[in-house]
């Protein structure tokens, strides 16, 4: 990942990455947002790349957002999996958010016995508090 510098702050650059890398779909846009997403997509990196073509040894952290196609597109997405994989064999950050939780569920162990995340403690909030 390339990062931009200055003498006092290091942002990190963003890469989007989709099954197959395929446009995001961005919903319930309205008036207020409709102009920051049309000049988000006019910048590169609005432009996802496809999982298996990403590198996942240029990148520090992964965010899985919440998404409506995250429960169906990536519960069982292999692609994912590996790059999962890499970020838990590297130590990396790993947030899921919301049903973007449902992408960690492709990931096993490099022995394709268990569950990826067999031995961790996850956090997040209750069934009963989601509304």
């Amino acid at each position: 990942m390339d990062a931009i510098k200055s003498d006092h702050v290091e942002v990190a650059q963003t890469l989007i990455s989709t099954q197959k890398g395929k446009n995001v779909e961005y919903v319930q846009q309205d008036d207020n947002n409709r102009r920051w997403f049309n000049e988000f997509r006019s910048k590169a990196s609005s432009n996802p790349i496809a999982f298996e073509t990403m590198d996942s040894a240029r990148y520090s952290a992964l965010l899985i957002p919440s998404s409506p196609g995250a429960v169906h597109d990536l519960a069982s997405n292999t692609e994912l999996s590996q790059i999962v994989n890499h970020f838990i064999r590297e130590k990396k950050p790993i947030c899921a958010i919301g049903s973007g939780v449902a992408a960690l569920c492709c990931v096993m162990s490099p022995d394709g016995k268990s569950w990826g995340f067999k031995n961790y403690s996850m956090t997040g909030i209750s069934v009963s508090s989601e509304d």
